[in-house]
């Protein structure tokens, strides 16, 4: 049975690559709307690229309303345009839009700011179904903060976070986990499908 599974997942992903391949080709955008919330601009250079949008809901804000106007335009090009002003970042691997928050520079820190930056620790993990298949795009963050990142195309994640902090790990159709952060350097997370949701 699972080998049945494992077959008909590789189909499925043979398939989406090809699918993928055929569109990622389409690089440029045309945009011209007006006061119109950066999600929903977003979306429209998705829909045109055949690009996924992959962000964190409790790190990345984008609800800006915002006018932009270009007419075949390289997508690294309106990406910068969208989020460089607005504390934001992108990365694109495998046909995602990784939307990121980016701390601002030349932010002046105050020595609690600078000491609370010494009790941060690196951490790392992977983020997994009960399956053990890795879940692409899931939310780790610290709820109440802009700290947080998502995984990547291998389920795996980096994250620098105060110690004794709670880290909530989040994906659409499982169960929020919260984990509390002592000293481990590795975090490995089962998430569980929500039934009910379901």
């Amino acid at each position: 049975m699972r080998e049945i599974l494992l077959k008909r997942r590789l189909v499925i992903f043979c398939s989406f690559l090809v699918l993928s391949f055929s569109i990622s080709s389409a690089q440029k955008v045309s945009l011209n709307l007006s006061q119109k919330n950066l999600k929903t601009i977003l979306e429209q250079v998705s829909q045109q690229t055949g690009y996924t949008l992959a962000y964190s809901k409790e790190v990345v804000n984008l609800n800006d309303k915002v006018s932009i106007k270009v007419e075949n335009a390289e997508l690294s090009e309106v990406l910068n345009e969208l989020l460089s002003s607005r504390n934001m970042k992108y990365e694109i691997r495998d046909n995602k839009i990784f939307i990121l928050y980016e701390a601002p520079t030349g932010a002046i820190k105050t020595s609690a700011t600078q000491q609370n930056l010494q009790q941060n620790q690196s951490l790392s993990g992977l983020v997994t179904d009960t399956g053990g298949v890795p879940i692409i795009g899931a939310n780790i963050s610290i709820p109440g903060s802009t700290i947080g990142t998502i995984t990547d195309v291998d389920g795996k994640f980096t994250l620098s976070v105060p110690r004794g902090s709670v880290l909530r790990f989040s994906y659409i159709g499982y169960n929020n986990q919260d984990i509390k952060i002592t000293n481990q350097a590795t975090v490995n997370v089962t998430l569980i499908e929500d039934v009910e949701m379901l």
